[in-house]
């Protein structure tokens, strides 16, 4: 049986080549955090934005806040997309209870005179998986920076849709494709958590054989 944690297992026996698309795993890749103090229950509004989405068009996140390990995830939908501006307008469609009770809590700690003085939201985008295994993954939704190259190693989170389980992972490129908005990792290490998470997923949810 493979180790957990360390490096990433490599596939073996009825594990290998083959490619999960259930559950969609959220990732993310630390790559850029958006601080905002325009945000509430219902809404948020992301300066300096630069990216893709557009108006309707709906994406998963994560937020945090200053001092805090409580992570929230959400789903949103943007409602405004200002170019010009660099401003991105997004309503939530969905918090996880985690995160829900994070915003409650920073909200009763918020100047009532000037709600704009509180602690800033730290948030960041989440990409999903197209497919999986335990040696790699192929994301979605990804527009690659032009120094993303072959053999870059990489690091982040990935989630379970819809949860609060996590874990830790490094990533080798494989493959960028900007045409096609998606990303190809290998792993080269897996946290115990998530290769815990991960196996979990497997043993509920059947293969697509390759």
């Amino acid at each position: 049986m493979a180790a957990k944690g360390g490096n990433a297992p490599q596939a073996s026996g009825a594990h290998r080549d083959k490619r999960y698309t259930i559950p969609t795993l959220s990732v993310d890749l630390f790559a850029t955090v958006f601080e905002t103090l325009r945000w509430s229950f219902s809404h948020m509004i992301l300066k300096e934005y630069r990216g893709p989405l557009e108006v309707g068009a709906t994406f998963h996140g994560a937020f945090t806040f200053p001092n805090r390990t409580t992570v929230g995830l959400f789903e949103g939908k943007v409602a405004r997309a200002d170019t010009s501006k660099q401003l991105l307008g997004v309503e939530f469609t969905w918090i996880s209870k985690e995160g829900f009770a994070l915003m409650e809590y920073m909200h009763s700690l918020r100047p009532e005179d000037n709600p704009d003085k509180g602690d800033a939201m730290r948030v960041t985008m989440n990409y999903p998986t197209i497919n999986w295994s335990l040696s790699g993954m192929l994301l979605g939704e990804y527009d690659p920076p032009d120094d993303v190259k072959p053999d870059m190693q990489l690091r982040g989170i990935i989630r379970t849709e819809k949860s609060q389980e996590s874990g830790i992972f490094t990533a080798k490129v494989v493959r960028a494709n900007p045409v096609r908005r998606t990303l190809a990792l290998a792993f080269t290490s897996l946290s115990s958590e998530l290769f815990d998470m991960l196996e979990t997923a497997i043993k509920k949810h059947p293969p697509i054989d390759m």
